[in-house]
């Protein structure tokens, strides 16, 4: 993060994909929050997706679904716990966080689910 030189940060997993309407979702974000972090939803390849209550919680947040304005001295810390995503997110010092429903990204890491015939 401290390398980055653009007015926002968008975090993707090298197993992770966006979707063809990522930027577009992305672009509206920056302007309709410009000052604030937003956290959009995200999709794994079995279908199921997260976040799914707006709410700041364990387990319903993951790095990827985050639009955060570059501002270091506001960014959260990532711990080397598990659940460290949440951490990032629970310690930004930004004001609430925007809660969009978009699919942004797939997250590549779960397996997909094998449908029986």
């Amino acid at each position: 993060m401290t390398a980055a030189r653009g007015d926002y940060l968008v975090f993707l997993d090298d197993d992770d994909t966006h979707y063809r309407t990522t930027r577009a979702v992305l672009a509206a974000v920056m302007t309709d929050a410009a000052d604030r972090v937003t956290v959009c939803r995200v999709r794994y390849p079995s279908g199921r997706t997260i976040w799914i209550d707006p709410v700041l919680r364990f387990g319903n947040v993951s790095g990827q679904m985050v639009v955060a304005p570059n501002d270091p001295a506001r960014l959260g810390q990532w711990t080397s716990r598990y659940g460290q995503d949440f951490d990032f997110l629970a310690t930004m010092a930004f004001d609430g966080l925007v809660w969009n429903r978009h699919v942004i990204a797939c997250l590549g890491h779960e397996p997909a689910v094998q449908v029986a015939r």
